[in-house]
Order: C-alpha cells, then structure tokens, then sequence
C-alpha cells in the first residue's frame, strides 16, 4: 500500500472535497429550495424544514467537504511561500480563506437549528443570509488571490489557471452584486454555482495530478 504523503493526502482532498461540496450544495438548491424565491425568508426557513434529514446531512458535509478544499490549497500556497513569485499572494489568500471557511461553517449550522426548532422566527435566515453572503465574498476573492499567486509560478501557468482566474472575477462580482442587491441574488447564486462547477473541474485536474503522478 502506498503512504499516504502530506502531497498526497492534499491531491485526494483538492479533489474529492469540492465535488462533495457541490453534490451537497445543488441537493440543498434543486431539491431543499427548489421553487422557492429567495428572497423569502419565511419561505426560505418553510423549506429547510420540510427538508428534514436532507437539511441536516446536506448543512453538516458542507463544512467538512469545505475544509477538504481548503487543506489541498494551503499545500500548494505553502509550497509558494520562498519569497518567489506568489509568495505575497500566498500570503494573502490563506487568512481570507479561513475566515470565508470559518463563515460557511457556522452559516451552515443555522438550517439544522431551524430545522430542530421549526417554530422559531426567521431570524435565523437573514442571519444566515449575511454571514453565507460575506463568506461568498472572501472564499471567491481568496480563490481568486490563490490563482493569480499560482499563474506566477511555471508549474501551474497554463489556460486551465488562466481560465480559473477569470471565471473567479465573476464569481467576485455576482458574490458582492447578490450581496448588496437582494433582487438579483437568486440570479447571482446560480451564476456562482456554475463558476464553482468550473473551479471544481480544476482542481480534479490539480489534485490528481497532486495524488497520482
């Protein structure tokens, strides 16, 4: 059996973590939301609830598929930080992406309370509104650090980092646009959803050549 090598216990996580998170992020959007507006708190919370052991297995792997992700990209931005090109992009991405990690998680604890409490006010929404919303913004924004730091470096310049890297300034815009704008922010999640898609398709591509070669 081969050992499990930090590099490769960080391909595997890059790799496995944001499939996981989108399975579970689409099951909570087309199944959970389905035809729900999203700008309907009470709406919104009607349906966590009628979720039920969706909700709550959906809201717990979130996190921890999240933070599978968030592992594979601190072993490549550590692998930068020699003073070379990258290194103060590095630098810059990992603070911001725990905090955004940090956020999703505790986000994602509000519809299992709703959930356990279907009688409480909809409070919990708004409050998961802001704290998922602010989080967007700061994971988009460090992925988009993180692929500009990774187009310095020879080993990942390419058009796959290229395109990662444009597709992440669309997820920055809709993130702030979805944000300060409560109209448009069923249109910008699903646009960030399928920026994630191709994020996603990447970093399968990082973590296996990460694990496997």
């Amino acid at each position: 059996m081969r050992n499990m090598s930090a590099k490769r216990m960080a391909g595997y996580s890059i790799m496995y973590g944001p499939v996981i998170t989108l399975i579970c992020y689409f099951a909570q959007q087309l199944v959970i939301l389905a035809g729900v507006d999203w700008s309907d708190a009470a709406a919104n919370k009607d349906a966590w609830v009628a979720g039920g052991s969706l909700t709550v297995i959906t809201s717990l792997i979130i996190p921890i598929a999240l933070f599978m992700l968030v592992y594979g990209v601190f072993h490549i931005l550590d692998e930068m930080r020699d003073g070379g090109n990258g290194d103060a992009l590095a630098r810059y991405a990992k603070p911001m992406m725990l905090i955004a990690l940090a956020g999703y998680t505790y986000a994602n604890g509000f519809p299992i309370v709703v959930v356990n409490n279907p009688d409480m006010g909809i409070d919990a929404i708004y409050a998961q509104w802001s704290i998922f919303s602010m989080s967007g913004i700061f994971f988009t924004l460090s992925f988009l650090i993180t692929f500009s730091a990774m187009g310095s470096r020879d080993e990942y310049k390419g058009t796959f980092n290229t395109v990662a890297i444009w597709v992440a300034v669309l997820a920055v815009a809709c993130s702030i646009i979805g944000f300060v704008n409560s109209g448009l922010g069923g249109t910008m999640t699903q646009i960030v959803g399928v920026t994630y898609l191709v994020h996603t398709v990447y970093a399968c591509r990082l973590g296996w050549n990460m694990a496997c070669k």
